[in-house]
């Protein structure tokens, strides 16, 4: 019924970063097609480390914009459901089907004053909690719940074409 595929991001990044267009990056494009290829559960669950959405702020809301193009593709053609990643401008973005889904917390923001110059700096303080998915035939409803227990967030993803049964 799921299968949950882990994919080093980091190994991506670095490539792109470096421009290189052969090497590690080819290895791990092939090994996930290959993987995906061989998938036949009806949920498919990717899990990266570096969000793969960004965000453009315009004067009324932030809008979601993808950053890797190739892979969206690749999951769109092999009917990736959500793609999990540790931290995003958004916390769910839907593109093609896809949902991205990126791990927040929760954020307190404290200013701290540089006395020297009297500057401010926001610090932003990440809430311990976890997530929390509960999966059907139609549906996979993620939660972030945090170590208290209390549920702070909620996201629903239907089922790639059974979204109005």
């Amino acid at each position: 019924m799921l299968d949950i595929i882990g994919l080093n991001t980091s190994s991506l990044q670095d490539t792109e970063l470096a421009g290189s267009s052969s090497g590690t990056r080819d290895r791990l494009s092939n090994w996930l097609t290959r993987t995906l290829k061989a998938t036949i559960s009806s949920w498919r669950v990717v899990v990266g480390f570096h969000p793969l959405v960004a965000c453009e702020e315009d004067e009324e809301q932030s809008v979601a914009k993808l950053i890797n193009e190739p892979l969206h593709q690749k999951f769109v053609k092999f009917g990736v459901n959500v793609y999990l990643s540790q931290q995003g401008c958004l916390s769910y973005a839907l593109q093609d089907s896809v949902a991205y889904i990126s791990y927040l917390g929760l954020t307190k923001q404290k200013f701290l004053s540089d006395s020297a110059n009297e500057r401010y700096q926001a610090r932003k303080e990440m809430t311990n909690g976890f997530l929390l998915h509960r999966l059907n035939s139609l549906e996979m409803v993620t939660y972030f719940v945090t170590s208290a227990g209390e549920i702070v967030n909620k996201i629903v993803v239907r089922q790639r074409g059974r979204e109005i049964m």
